[in-house]
């Protein structure tokens, strides 16, 4: 399966972590067999 995570406004909403969140999601999501994009949304 094909999924993409949309990360909004990446430079202004960095602030507690969210990103390595979404690199422990693919990593997850990716051990179960998934292909995963991270797709930054700008302002």
């Amino acid at each position: 399966m094909e999924l993409k995570l949309i990360h909004f406004y990446p430079d202004l909403m960095s602030l507690y972590g969210s990103y390595a969140n979404l690199l422990a999601l693919r990593r997850s999501l990716e051990a179960l067999g998934n292909t995963v994009t991270i797709q930054p949304i700008l302002p």
